[in-house]
């Protein structure tokens, strides 16, 4: 925590899949839900509202659900940048359900809570790290443990919003 300028503001919260509420030492920000140990250790640790690059929490985001039809997974996931989208969907993965957000910090809420209901349910993830070039595989579940109906009537009722209509490839 403190090789990423961050103060813990909680004792550690005993998993490294957990998140860890924190300040950042740069900008002052309280994080909360913070980095979770796991994204602290890898290279999306640190603060998002002064990171120079990645998710910028502050400005408009979204939530997206996708799917591989090989792998017969699902994911969801965050961004603000289109370029996320492009990076899964040059990878076979189809977008299914888009949830706009005015902050991406509130699709970084949502996603946690996400993770945690999939997880508390003991429903796996489906792939390994070295199975996604664009990472995200903590946010992945197998198409038979989880159902896309099942999902995204969770995440609409989560968000109290539909998704907005994936527009088709071309």
């Amino acid at each position: 925590m403190l090789e990423k300028a961050l103060d813990p503001l909680v004792p550690y919260p005993g998993s490294t899949e957990v998140p860890w509420k924190s300040r950042c030492k740069k900008c002052e920000m309280v994080l909360d839900p913070g980095p979770t140990l796991h994204n602290i250790r890898g290279s999306q640790g640190g603060c998002g509202f002064c990171a120079e690059r990645g998710i910028d929490p502050s400005k408009p985001g979204y939530l997206y659900l996708v799917v591989h039809d090989g792998h017969q997974a699902l994911k969801w996931g965050i961004a603000n940048l289109e370029q996320r989208l492009a990076q899964h969907l040059s990878q076979h993965w189809r977008l299914v359900a888009r949830w706009n957000f005015d902050l991406t910090r509130d699709a970084w809420a949502f996603e946690r809570q996400i993770k945690a209901w999939v997880r508390g349910q003991g429903i796996p993830k489906a792939l390994a790290a070295d199975q996604m070039k664009y990472r995200g595989h903590t946010e992945t579940a197998y198409l038979s443990d989880m159902t896309l109906q099942l999902l995204s009537a969770y995440i609409e009722s989560l968000t109290g919003r539909c998704p907005e209509s994936p527009k088709p490839r071309g």
